[in-house]
């Protein structure tokens, strides 16, 4: 015969309390306060970066590079002092340093230090510099030295490329006066057609600003 479990008298209000005492804990853990990760902005991390893919393929800082690498440049390369073959620390090509203060001025951007401060950190200047920084003397000497050249130079560019679609002036300062509009990116037209454009009246090229 099979022993019957039964409970002694009097005890019946301890088993009951003991069988409710894991439903009490399973609720007191339900109504906890929550737990989330940790979300932390000031950590310090390093990761790979593909400079290539910073910026989209239709991005304007694309036309701007392009559209400068096709002008004749030699002129700002005649004072050099590294040269292939001596000794001396390598400098910045002209190209680069003209398409950053093309690009600059075609988003408002009229400052070295602002320059030199966006390539730490903005993707359409990374890629420009490869993620290099130009110092602000560098570009302030460069943009000082070659004022005349490149006065006609930058409004040439600026023109040309905002008539064709390429670019559109954000925030450029001609004559006191400011013009908003929104950046785009688009194909080269043609030549011809170009240098129709570039014989209508020229503005000045936005101050410098340091």
């Amino acid at each position: 015969m099979g022993r019957e479990q039964g409970t002694l008298p009097g005890c019946e209000s301890a088993v009951e309390s003991q069988t409710e005492a894991p439903a009490k804990q399973e609720s007191e853990v339900s109504v906890g306060k929550p737990r989330y990760e940790v979300i932390d902005r000031e950590q310090l991390c390093w990761r790979p970066i593909d400079i290539e893919r910073l910026i989209g393929a239709e991005h304007p800082a694309r036309a701007v590079w392009e559209f400068i690498g096709r002008l004749e440049l030699s002129l700002y390369q005649e004072e050099a002092r590294a040269v292939e073959g001596k000794a001396g620390r390598p400098g910045w090509e002209p190209r680069l340093l003209v398409s950053l203060w093309v690009y600059g001025y075609s988003q408002g951007i009229g400052s070295a230090r602002a320059i030199e401060e966006l390539c730490q950190w903005e993707p359409a200047y990374q890629w420009l510099t490869g993620s290099r920084v130009i110092n602000a003397h560098t570009l302030s000497d460069f943009r000082v030295k070659h004022d005349t050249a490149l006065n006609g130079l930058f409004v040439q560019t600026l023109g040309l490329l905002s008539v064709d679609g390429l670019i559109t002036l954000e925030r450029v300062m001609q004559d006191g006066t400011k013009i908003r509009a929104k950046a785009a990116a688009d194909s080269f037209r043609r030549h011809s057609e170009s240098n129709k454009r570039s014989k209508k009246p020229r503005h000045k090229s936005p101050p410098l600003k340091r």
